[in-house]
């Protein structure tokens, strides 16, 4: 599509790195929990540009989905720690994106994610080392970018790296669960943090020209405007209900109504959370270029997220959140039948 970007990542993440690589056609990443291929995908977009690397994922049937969707990548099923073993993921069926090894993040998400938490299995896998599975990578190029998101295991991913062997030019690894902080340890071997999307630290080799060379308005901002691709999530639903079939008793019936609104309801969260991000994007965008054109180079103090499209979006989100808090408390009751 002529004059626009496509960004199938989260948070901008994909046209923030492509920035600071300045559009570099190939090269070679690193995916660590890298989930979906195309759903908040980092690296899809740097695959669709030619470029390869290694996806790195515990979840089975997500891992399957990268092979299909990556021939080129080499995709491997296991998690990764400080150590070499097995370990014990929690993996939420409504949830992929909240899938851990952490038992902090596990207690925290049982917490807070209603329709998530609702239903999950905790399977055994095998964990590894970025070091051991570098050292066992045949012809292991340079990485030019390593993304790490794994739900509060990062100190653990960061220690069981060879830093003085193996250092990616660029890391960008998620900080909204930092269980025990691994800043220091990243600053210990040589690593500057150079810019924050609100989600993800991003990392540079200290002294890096490129990291000298970005910023975001110059780089990310002022470029051609953002998409990003919608994607269906099909895999999500139940099988569906045939009430022509004798042997689709009451309790069947039940089951997938409740299970239907579970993902109606994680849908609807989905939605408004994510119009409530675009929103804070357009306020940040707006401070920015209000700063790039008044000379302040884009630096802001602060900006202003309490417009009335954030607040009625907010206010929307709350009854949501209440009327299916209400009805998951009529059924722990019996009340719901």
């Amino acid at each position: 599509m002529p004059n626009y970007t496509i960004s199938y990542a989260q948070n901008r993440e994909d046209i923030i790195i492509d920035a600071f690589f300045k559009g570099k056609p190939t090269g070679f990443y690193v995916d660590v929990g890298a989930n979906h291929p195309v759903i908040d995908s980092v690296t899809k977009f740097f695959y669709v540009k030619g470029w390869t690397g290694i996806n790195i994922e515990p979840n089975s049937r997500l891992a399957g989905l990268l092979k299909a969707d990556r021939p080129r990548d080499t995709t491997l099923v296991k998690g990764v720690s400080n150590h070499q073993g097995t370990a014990k993921l929690r993996i939420y069926k409504n949830g992929d994106g909240l899938s851990t090894y952490s038992e902090d993040v596990k207690s925290e998400t049982g917490t807070v994610y209603d329709a998530a938490k609702a239903e999950y299995e905790d399977v055994e896998t095998e964990i590894d080392t970025l070091a051991n599975i570098f050292s066992t990578t045949p012809g292991l190029p340079k990485i030019d970018f390593m993304k790490v998101d794994v739900e509060g295991m990062e100190h653990e991913v960061l220690l069981g790296n060879d830093w003085k062997k193996y250092r990616p030019e660029l890391i960008c690894i998620e900080a909204n669960h930092v269980q025990v902080d691994w800043h220091k340890l990243l600053d210990e071997v040589g690593y500057k943090r150079f810019f924050n999307d609100g989600l993800n630290d991003y990392y540079a080799e200290e002294g890096s020209e490129l990291a000298k060379q970005f910023t975001f308005p110059e780089s990310v901002f002022m470029k051609y405007p953002k998409i990003m691709p919608f994607v269906s999530y099909k895999d999500r639903l139940t099988k569906p209900v045939d009430v022509s079939k004798p042997e689709q008793t009451l309790p069947d019936l039940k089951h997938d109504v409740l299970t239907s609104l579970a993902v109606l309801s994680h849908s609807l969260r989905t939605l408004l959370n994510r119009k409530i991000v675009v929103l804070k994007r357009r306020q940040l965008d707006k401070a920015i270029k209000t700063s790039f054109q008044s000379g302040q180079a884009g630096k802001i103090t602060g900006v202003n997220y309490i417009t009335r499209k954030i607040v009625v979006t907010k206010i929307i989100l709350g009854g949501v959140n209440a009327f299916f808090k209400f009805g998951h408390l009529l059924q722990s009751r019996g009340r719901l039948r």
